[in-house]
């Protein structure tokens, strides 16, 4: 089959070579340049296909995120069952503001994961931004969660202070996904649903 003769819709000064057999979308030579690709002597696709961006699956290491939303309405929603039933069972005044102040935060927390969640696994591309909240709110919930537990040492007049070793693995594993999340050019072409 003979490509059509005529210029391509997105570069005038370029003649089809191609109509993709995808998205039935025409490019040219140029398509491939500013794509980056080098122009294979035959393909019957475009090179940025939306029909292919449509198929990237999420995998690679798009997996670790997935797990990670997938677990931690679990996990909050565990905290949460803790702290509720701490607060019917009547704690004392001093600990009354902790529980209150972790119960919330989890509860945020849980619904930045849900929508996360949401916009991940529909492969949206709010997705990126909610992953970012997502991981911000890791290292607010760390960081949270480290003050309460030092907190409750001093009503206990525990002289020791909690390690800061979860916190610190938070804010390396959020930084490590913040730019993955922001750079990654697989993130670019899994999450592009309008």
């Amino acid at each position: 089959m003979s490509p059509p003769e005529h210029s391509c819709p997105q570069h005038a000064a370029s003649a089809v070579v191609g109509t993709c057999d995808r998205c039935g979308r025409f490019y040219c030579s140029q398509c491939f340049i500013d794509a980056g690709a080098a122009l294979p002597e035959r393909s019957s696709r475009c090179p940025e296909c939306p029909a292919v961006l449509l198929e990237k699956s999420i995998g690679g290491w798009l997996t670790l995120p997935a797990l990670h939303l997938i677990v931690t309405p679990f996990l909050c929603g565990r905290a949460v069952f803790v702290d509720a039933r701490a607060l019917i069972g009547g704690v004392g005044p001093d600990f009354m503001p902790i529980l209150v102040v972790e119960l919330v935060s989890q509860l945020a927390w849980a619904t930045v994961g849900l929508l996360a969640a949401w916009a991940f696994f529909r492969r949206k591309r709010s997705a990126v931004r909610w992953m970012l909240a997502f991981y911000v709110g890791l290292v607010v919930i760390s960081l949270i969660n480290e003050g309460l537990a030092n907190r409750l040492r001093e009503i206990a007049h525990d002289s020791s202070a909690v390690p800061a070793s979860q916190s610190l693995q938070a804010v390396l594993g959020a930084a490590i996904w913040l730019a993955y999340f922001s750079q990654s050019v697989r993130v670019k072409r899994t999450f592009v649903v309008p």
